[in-house]
């Protein structure tokens, strides 16, 4: 089982650096000059960069979670799509008609015209 990586960190620090975001703690702990946000005993240093990393680490996984939801969905309006222009229109449909049923001579023609072509590559 994985340890939480902020275990140890008081409760108080880090709601105050998540006050302040992870851009502006990771700026201070890199350029050391004023104003200071990470203030507090020594090993508070220390303790700012894990949260940091874990902030980060939890952005990126975040980021890779949202890129594959999108490749989901493109790839399922793909699929889609792809099944609507497979799908053949009905020739004969049994819609309320003055004898019950109807003909879809277009289908048909481009039905029987596919049919004829599709013989002759044979």
């Amino acid at each position: 089982m994985a340890t939480n990586p902020i275990r140890g960190i008081p409760p108080e620090r880090v709601a105050e650096w998540e006050r302040y975001g992870v851009d502006v703690i990771d700026a201070d702990l890199r350029n050391n000059r004023p104003p200071h946000y990470v203030v507090g005993p020594p090993g508070t240093g220390v303790q700012a960069w894990r949260w940091v990393k874990y902030k980060r680490a939890q952005d990126q996984a975040k980021a890779e979670r949202d890129a594959l939801k999108r490749e989901q969905r493109a790839r399922e309006r793909a699929d889609a799509e792809r099944r609507d222009q497979q799908k053949k229109p009905e020739v004969l449909t049994l819609k309320p008609t003055l004898w019950g049923f109807g003909i879809d001579l277009k289908a048909a023609w481009s039905q029987c015209y596919d049919w004829w072509h599709s013989r002759k590559g044979k």
